[in-house]
């Protein structure tokens, strides 16, 4: 990855989604089960880089749905639930 060759950033991850994650929601279902494994994930990088860098990096790219998500993760409403996720 270029961004961790230029000394950008010192980890890359990918939240863990599967094609079962996807499922509920093509039958009506909310998206938080996807959400709350992006909010794990990048509490992983930005814990892991905090303790090594003593800072919080975050780079997120997301495409087509995953990048709707993305937003909505970043945003600062409730989602689903009323929960407000960290992003």
């Amino acid at each position: 990855c270029l961004a961790l060759w230029l000394g950008w950033f010192e980890a890359v991850a990918v939240a863990p989604l599967t094609m079962a994650d996807w499922y509920p929601t093509l039958m009506g279902g909310d998206f938080r089960s996807i959400l709350d494994k992006i909010e794990a994930c990048a509490n992983r990088v930005t814990t892991a880089e905090a303790a090594s860098t003593n800072s919080r990096k975050l780079l997120v790219v997301g495409h087509s749905a995953g990048g709707w998500l993305a937003r909505t993760w970043l945003g600062s409403r409730p989602y689903s639930g009323g929960k407000v996720y960290s992003g």
